[in-house]
C-alpha cells in the first residue's frame, strides 16, 4: 500500500472517531491550558523586557510621534481626573486606524507630576511617574507593533487601549491601563501602576507587608477559598485549582505575576488577566483580600 492510500485510510479512521462529552471537555481543557500557558509566558517575557527597558530610559522620557498618529492631539488639561494635588493623568497622543476589517483606537496617556522641589517625596514621585510613563508607552507601542504585523493578514482585528485613574485611598495614586484585543475571539488585559503619595515611591505588592512575613501564603489561601466558593455557587465558574487535568499550575507563581491595586476601602485587589488562573471563558477576574484578615502582617 502506497503512502497516499495509507494517509487516506488514517484520515478516514480519524474522521470516524467520536468523542463523548467528558472526553471532549477534557480535550478542550487541555487546549485551554496550553493556550493559557503560551499566552501567559509571552506576556511575562514581554512585560519583563519592556519594564527593564523603560526603567533604563525613564530619566530621559520623551513621547515619540508615531506614523499614522491622529492629528487631533488631546493635550488639554480640562476635565482631567485629579487625585491629590501632585499627579494628573493626561492624554497626550492618539493612534487610530480603520480599513474596514482592522481597526485600532489607542490613547497614549501619561502621568503629569507637579514641579519637584526640595521635598524628597515629590522628587521620588516625579521619578516614579517617569518610570511608569516609560513602561506604559513601551507596552502600548508593543501592542501597536503587533497590530501592524497583522495588517497584511486577512481577517478582522480590533485593538482598543485606554487608561484611567481608579479610586483608591488618600495614600495612593493608581492608574489602570486597559487593552482590549479582538481577533476571532476577544482578549483583555489590565495593568495597574500605583504611587505612594506619602513617599513618592512606586508600590510593589511586597511593599504593603511587614518584612519577613509569609504574605504570599495568606493571599493564596484567600484566593483559593474564594475560587472554591464561586465554583460551588456557580456551575459555570471554573478555575484551575484542585483539577488534576491541569498540570503545572501554581497559584503562588500566578499571584507573583498578577496585577494588584488598593481599593477605596483599603483592601488589596489581585487581578488576573484571561487564561492566567482559568479558561478564557472566565475573562479578567479579581479577588479582594480583606485588610482585616491580614492586619497582623500589613505595614
Amino acid at each position: 500500500m502506497d503512502n497516499k492510500k495509507k494517509f487516506e485510510e488514517y484520515k478516514g479512521d480519524y474522521n470516524k472517531i467520536e468523542m463523548n462529552e467528558e472526553a471532549y471537555r477534557k480535550m478542550r481543557m487541555r487546549m485551554d491550558q496550553a493556550k493559557a500557558e503560551k499566552k501567559a509566558a509571552e506576556k511575562r517575557n514581554r512585560y519583563r523586557s519592556l519594564r527593564g527597558t523603560a526603567v533604563a530610559v525613564a530619566a530621559a522620557l520623551m513621547i515619540v510621534i508615531l506614523p499614522n498618529t491622529s492629528s487631533a492631539m488631546a493635550q488639554t488639561m480640562g476635565n482631567i481626573p485629579v487625585l491629590g494635588d501632585f499627579f494628573k493623568l493626561v492624554t497626550v497622543r492618539e493612534f487610530q486606524h480603520d480599513d474596514g476589517s482592522k481597526s485600532a483606537d489607542v490613547e497614549f496617556s501619561e502621568i503629569a507630576s507637579g514641579s519637584s522641589d526640595e521635598d524628597g517625596a515629590s522628587r521620588k514621585g516625579e521619578q516614579s511617574a517617569k518610570e511608569i510613563n516609560a513602561e506604559m508607552k513601551a507596552l502600548i507601542n508593543s501592542w501597536i507593533d503587533e497590530f501592524r504585523e497583522e495588517l497584511e493578514i486577512e481577517g478582522h482585528e480590533n485593538l482598543t487601549v485606554r487608561s484611567e485613574i481608579i479610586p483608591s485611598t488618600e495614600d495612593y495614586f493608581t492608574v489602570k491601563l486597559i487593552a482590549c484585543k479582538a481577533q476571532g475571539s476577544a482578549y483583555e488585559e489590565h495593568h495597574y501602576y500605583t504611587i505612594d503619595l506619602r513617599t513618592g515611591d512606586r508600590v510593589e505588592l511586597s511593599d504593603l507587608f511587614k518584612p519577613d512575613t509569609d504574605y504570599m501564603s495568606e493571599i493564596v489561601n484567600s484566593i483559593e477559598a474564594q475560587m472554591r466558593m464561586q465554583m460551588k455557587a456557580d456551575e459555570d465558574a471554573s478555575y484551575w485549582i484542585d483539577d488534576n487535568e491541569i498540570s503545572g499550575f501554581n497559584m503562588s507563581e500566578a499571584v507573583d505575576e498578577a496585577e494588584f491595586f488598593i481599593n477605596e476601602d483599603g483592601n488589596i485587589v489581585i487581578s488576573f488577566d484571561e487564561c492566567e488562573v482559568g479558561p478564557a471563558s472566565m475573562g479578567v477576574v479579581e479577588f479582594v483580600i480583606e485588610k482585616d484578615d491580614i492586619a497582623e502582617i500589613l505595614k
